[in-house]
């Protein structure tokens, strides 16, 4: 790997000032890395093949989540974006670049990888699925995302992944979900409620696994099912233009999108926050650190990325009760994330982000059940197969 392909913290503050350049409402979408949206439907089996980790740019014309649909003839691109400084272990780690992937950048900046001796590149993704041949070949070590599909059939085919921490979680008062219909639908009298969205568009991040499960719950508070609906996958920062010009009738939004959609006047609520919380009915690991093969062989190294991880969840727990370490984490989300509207963050529901990075296991048995029922799964799987806590129970002790 070259020192060319290493994109620095430099390198994401001067796309942050490329990006303040346009004018007033083009400033809000291209600030949150949104653009024409077009949805586009994800399968929900797991991929025969996955596309490549691709490297964010921090340029003006970034997209924040570039589309795995990539041209035959396209270079595939080094899949690092930032790296951290004087670390002496090479450490790839997949991660979608949003404020509930905040973590790893907390750690980068706060030099907590540096501490436990890590050199960790992050590759960007949309989805945790996307990686899973990558993480079995041990090209990216670890990965965070939603629990999917792709997860579990990889196991049953023999793959040795584990889950082996929680990373965002939606809990009471963090819940950091919205789910909107779009403002001309609303205005209309065409969709007003959730029942409403019987034979609808509803834009998601992922259309399969835990993202879908989501779904279900909310729908079903209405007595619709997603047999009732279209899931269509899209990015986040797509969503809040794909309701303002009506490519969807609904999106489930995650923060700062839930924000700047009420600011575009692109869409209203039809439940959100703590509402979404007590559809679902308990907290939920909406984000999981997800282990590869050859990291679960090096226990050491797991832990020291565990270490790392749980010290940047304690610095972001702290921002959430003491105004001036939240004012340096937003600084660090301006800096790496897309989102470049320091008022977006200081309106927004916050993520959860356990402490302690643990969560129920026994949800994964729910989640499973919920999956073969939608044919993404045929069989469910022993939770110890899938969920490994120990790891992070020696990385709790040794700090």
């Amino acid at each position: 790997m070259t020192q060319d392909s290493k994109l620095t913290r430099r390198s994401f503050v001067r796309g942050a000032a490329a990006l303040l350049a346009a004018g007033p409402l083009t400033t809000l979408l291209a600030a949150c890395g949104g653009g024409e949206a077009e949805p586009t439907e994800q399968a929900a089996q797991a991929p025969t093949t996955a596309p490549s980790p691709t490297s964010a740019s921090g340029g003006a014309d970034a997209s924040p989540a570039a589309s795995p649909a990539a041209s035959p003839a396209a270079e595939v691109p080094t899949p690092t974006v930032v790296t951290g400084q004087g670390a002496m272990t090479p450490f790839k780690f997949a991660t979608a670049r949003q404020i509930a992937s905040l973590t790893p950048y907390i750690a980068l900046e706060k030099g907590y990888f540096a501490e436990e001796g890590l050199e960790v590149e992050l590759a960007e993704i949309q989805t945790l699925g996307q990686m899973v041949p990558f993480l079995g070949t041990g090209e990216i070590l670890a990965a965070g995302g939603a629990l999917s599909a792709a997860l579990f059939n990889a196991i049953r085919q023999g793959i040795e992944l584990k889950v082996i921490a929680s990373r965002t979680a939606l809990t009471r008062g963090f819940t950091f979900h919205g789910y909107y219909a779009a403002k001309s639908r609303y205005d209309s009298g065409e969709i007003q409620s959730i029942a409403d969205l019987r034979g609808k568009t509803i834009a998601n991040t992922n259309v399969e696994g835990l993202v879908a499960w989501e779904n279900a719950r909310i729908l079903q508070s209405a007595g619709l099912t997603l047999d009732d609906v279209e899931l269509v996958g899209m990015t986040p920062p797509d969503m809040p233009t794909a309701l303002a010009n009506g490519a969807v009738d609904a999106a489930l939004l995650i923060e700062p999108y839930v924000v700047m959609t009420k600011r575009l006047g692109a869409g209203e609520p039809l439940v959100e926050g703590d509402g979404i919380h007590d559809l679902l009915g308990q907290d939920v690991p909406i984000g999981v650190v997800l282990a590869s093969p050859v990291l679960l062989e090096d226990r050491d190294l797991a832990i020291r990325f565990l270490r790392a991880h749980l010290k940047a969840a304690r610095f972001y727990n702290e921002a959430l009760v003491d105004p001036a370490t939240k004012s340096e984490v937003i600084d660090i989300a301006l800096t790496y994330l897309p989102g470049q509207d320091r008022s977006l963050y200081e309106e927004m529901i916050w993520p959860g982000i356990p402490e302690d990075g643990g969560f129920n296991p026994e949800f994964v048995d729910e989640l499973q059940q919920f999956m073969i029922e939608r044919g993404e799964i045929e069989s469910a799987l022993p939770v110890e197969d899938v969920v490994d806590l120990s790891l992070l129970e020696e990385a709790r002790n040794s700090l």
